[in-house]
């Protein structure tokens, strides 16, 4: 694929399916329109198959006319011929009936640097309904989720090309990040100390070797979990080599990574929480 997605962790908001099934025999013809899952458009592919051509878009509110459903799938009369569309994200109303556009669930967008359109959240901003244990940044090579207090990210999101893969030795830079705001407690390089946990990256310092600033970058604190050494040092390293492959390959990869913390998890140095699992 020309964009891989590797989606290790992070918060998508799920929305609520809403479909009706069609009436035997209608006298009218019947419409179909989003349901409330899109929140911008949906696809109209030209064969019912996920991986179908693309043909156009339906935004909500918008209807097209039903032909016949099929499993997953409903075949539509769109733009003077015929497309599909999945069944799980529309719903059919009857022609001539009062179509709104389907309510989007509105998330709050958390306080700290605008990531809109940014190179890496290509795939969106992952939000939850509490912004109050979010503040995001942007470290130009990585953006995140900072949670002040866990002390460490909630998710840390990046870009991942050939391009970014260059010669640039590791740099074990380890420093506070003294741009988080000023009353944010700063977790320090010797932090961890005798925790027996690894400062690990969450944006592998191997990912951004291009420049010494790129990988400068990797080594700041907010960019780190307490992980264990079989984790950091094996199974995380070999999850973070696949991923690079694919990229010198030619793959563009889009990549969340964060922790799952238990509701109490253990804490060590000032209070830096120990995520549960990684993913």
């Amino acid at each position: 694929m020309s964009t891989n997605v590797s989606l290790r962790s992070g918060y998508w908001p799920g929305l609520l399916a809403s479909v009706l099934l069609l009436a035997a025999s209608a006298a009218w013809a019947e419409q179909v329109t989003p349901n409330d899952r899109v929140t911008s458009r949906l696809r109209v592919r030209s064969e019912a198959k996920s991986d179908g051509g693309l043909v156009g878009y339906l935004k909500p509110g918008e209807t097209a006319e039903l032909v016949k459903t099929m499993g997953g799938w409903r075949e539509i009369k769109f733009a003077g011929s015929t497309g599909y569309v999945a069944s799980t994200y529309t719903t059919v109303v009857p022609d001539g009936s009062s179509v709104s556009p389907a309510a989007a669930v509105s998330l709050p967008m958390p306080a700290g640097a605008n990531l809109v359109g940014k190179q890496n959240v290509l795939l969106g901003i992952p939000l939850d309904a509490n912004p109050s244990d979010d503040y995001l940044i942007d470290r130009d090579f990585w953006v995140a989720s900072y949670n002040p207090e866990r002390l460490e990210p909630n998710w840390v999101a990046w870009r991942l090309v050939a391009e970014d893969l260059g010669n640039v030795d590791r740099r074990n830079t380890f420093r506070a990040d003294d741009t988080l705001p000023a009353d944010f407690k700063k977790v320090g390089k010797n932090d961890y100390r005798r925790s027996g946990y690894d400062r690990g990256h969450v944006c592998p310092s191997a990912d951004r070797t291009t420049t010494i600033e790129a990988n400068d970058s990797t080594f700041l604190m907010s960019n780190m979990h307490p992980q264990l050494p079989p984790l950091n040092e094996v199974r995380w390293k070999q999850l973070e080599g696949k991923e690079r492959d694919l990229a010198a390959g030619g793959k563009q990869l889009q990549i969340v990574a964060g922790g799952i913390f238990s509701a109490t998890p253990k804490t060590i140095g000032p209070g830096v929480a120990v995520p549960h699992l990684h993913g």
